[in-house]
């Protein structure tokens, strides 16, 4: 009986031992990530943002002079080795809001990897890209027309839309298989370019908005590339509350503004 007891304490001081330890370590991680994000700021001549860190989630605050230093921000940040996430819960200062057109759109672009005509990355970054085109799931696919590809993509998006978890930029996992069908068909029209439009309704600020829909088209512009859809046809496009289709008076109205488009150009 009494070696059961020693037992018994033995794995409970054990257990109190590595917990301790697992604590400590991600203490360190956090450290180390607000540390290198802050030095990222600062590079980019960004002293109003202040960062905290949730594991290897990085919260970004404080107040910014204008939405594009934002996207600086959250972009410095984002660059960083080990960041997993990074949630901008920013303020644009007030002196300078009047400076920001209403609804102007923001627009994100993937930057073009350097390389050679043989597709291989180049050493010298001086070369001009090749067109890419999408590897195709099966031999079998017909490669078809832009508006062909155009009236497919719409066509699935008839049937049921893209959703997100509310008043986030994460893709709901019902709405993966829809990503997925959309992947597909893109890679039959591989030539065109896409631009990933994101909306909202007009509940809110119109800034948290507009960001909010660039966060979201951006979101889907990373899935389709995971999904084999080269980064150098994409843009993503955030449009906020400016283009509704349906009045913002009634909650069925109000979700259909929330959505997300593409569209397909030479």
């Amino acid at each position: 009986m009494g070696r059961i007891v020693i037992w018994i304490v033995g794995l409970a001081l054990i257990s109190l031992i590595y917990v301790a330890t697992l604590h400590f370590k991600v203490d360190e991680i956090e450290t180390d990530l607000k540390d290198r994000s802050e030095l990222a700021l600062i590079k980019e001549d960004l002293p109003w943002a202040q960062v905290e860190t949730d594991g290897r989630d990085v919260i970004i605050t404080g107040s910014a002079p204008d939405q594009a230093s934002i996207l600086r921000a959250e972009d410095a940040v984002r660059s960083v080795w080990g960041v997993r996430q990074v949630k901008c819960l920013c303020k644009i200062a007030k002196s300078k809001r009047a400076e920001i057109p209403a609804n102007e759109p923001l627009i994100r672009v993937n930057e073009p990897e350097p390389v050679s005509d043989t597709g291989a990355v180049s050493k010298t970054g001086n070369e001009t890209p090749p067109a890419k085109i999408d590897q195709t799931q099966s031999s079998g696919d017909n490669i078809i027309t832009l508006e062909q590809c155009q009236k497919k993509i719409e066509t699935l998006l008839e049937k049921q839309s893209i959703v997100f978890k509310t008043g986030s930029s994460k893709i709901s996992k019902k709405s993966l298989p829809l990503l997925d069908q959309l992947a597909t068909t893109m890679k039959t029209c591989p030539d065109y370019q896409i631009e990933v439009a994101g909306h909202t309704d007009n509940v809110g600020e119109t800034d948290k908005n507009i960001l909010l829909s660039l966060d979201r088209a951006q979101a889907v512009m990373e899935h389709l590339q995971e999904k084999g859809i080269s980064g150098h046809r994409l843009k993503a496009v955030g449009y906020g509350s400016s283009s509704p289709i349906a009045p913002n008076d009634t909650e069925e109205g109000r979700e259909r503004n929330r959505r997300i488009e593409f569209h397909l150009t030479p």
